[in-house]
């Protein structure tokens, strides 16, 4: 019973299991960890009283609507400039960035 229908349905409902599981494992590991890494960062400032979680949420939200501006002007922008002029002075800029930050 080599090409039984029961073995075919039985691989092609286990295939997808197999693919996306992988993958779900793995992304759920990176997020926990990203999130643990976050909370070891906060949690002493939290102590201190440096900052309150409510400053918190207002300075992820200012980095969030400002990495957006960003992304939204830098996609119009290359829609209509020339890629390699475009490309060339985003990296000069980041450079400059990088630099002055060190």
């Amino acid at each position: 019973m080599a090409g039984s229908p029961e073995k075919n349905s039985v691989h092609l409902q286990t295939s997808p299991m197999v693919c996306f599981s992988r993958p779900g494992v793995w992304l759920c590991r990176i997020l926990r960890s990203a999130h643990e890494l976050r909370c070891r960062e906060k949690k002493p400032m939290l102590d201190a009283d440096i900052v309150t979680k409510a400053e918190l949420g207002i300075m992820g939200s200012a980095f969030f609507f400002t990495y957006a501006i960003g992304k939204f002007s830098n996609g119009f922008l290359s829609d209509y400039a020339n890629i390699g002029r475009f490309m060339s002075f985003s990296l000069f800029l980041s450079g400059l960035t990088a630099i002055s930050l060190g």
